[in-house]
């Protein structure tokens, strides 16, 4: 009897053995697709960062372009303004002439026709 409660416990023994090293399998083989599953998420986010990065970088570039642009758009406005403002300036001066020049011939007219009045007048 003493033998078959030692045959007894040593097959208990062994059923525990060979169940717990299934269980550490089990656990070994879970840990490593969870390992592997992390390492293709990193992997992932790695390649999205990088994307990210890149879109960054042309962004920043078109940002420098526009600001470029921009100033050189700035440049040709301000010139533009300041040649109609010549423009501007030229045409008073002309106005002013041309009204000095109107009121001469007003007066040259009325001196002719005053003396054109005065000499059919006898």
């Amino acid at each position: 009897m003493t033998r078959s409660f030692c045959l007894i416990g040593m097959g208990l023994g062994i059923m525990i053995l060979l169940s717990v090293c299934g269980c550490q399998e089990k656990d070994n083989s879970a840990m490593i697709r969870q390992t592997k599953l992390v390492a293709e998420e990193n992997i992932q986010l790695k390649q999205q960062l990088s994307d990210c990065q890149k879109e960054v970088e042309q962004q920043k570039r078109l940002v420098e372009k526009a600001t470029v642009d921009n100033a050189e758009i700035a440049k040709q406005t301000g010139d533009n303004n300041i040649k109609l403002l010549q423009i501007v300036a030229q045409s008073g001066k002309q106005v002013e002439e041309l009204t000095a020049e109107n009121a001469r011939l007003k007066a040259r007219i009325q001196e002719l026709e005053a003396k054109l009045s005065g000499t059919t007048a006898p």
